[in-house]
């Protein structure tokens, strides 16, 4: 929703507890290799399911980083 009112493209795939991020800013999963695609950290915490099955609370931080290879960022 921010996304859009900045006028910040955003690629979404499925829906609700579903969805997927595939790119935002025109950045697209795999744009850098096999591994690489969007991440999601709610309050510090990289969330381990759908950014949709998740629910943000006022004052929650919410971080969507790009990473190269999703399997380094998971140690």
């Amino acid at each position: 929703k921010i996304l859009k009112q900045k006028g910040i493209p955003i690629s979404v795939t499925g829906g609700g507890s579903g969805a997927y991020v595939e790119g935002i800013a025109n950045l697209f999963e795999f744009d850098h290799g096999p591994l690489s695609g969007w991440t999601v950290k709610r309050n510090g915490a990289k969330l381990d399911r759908s950014s949709g099955a998740v629910q943000v609370k006022s004052g929650d931080s919410i971080q969507w980083i790009y990473t190269s290879d999703y399997e380094e960022d998971g140690k």
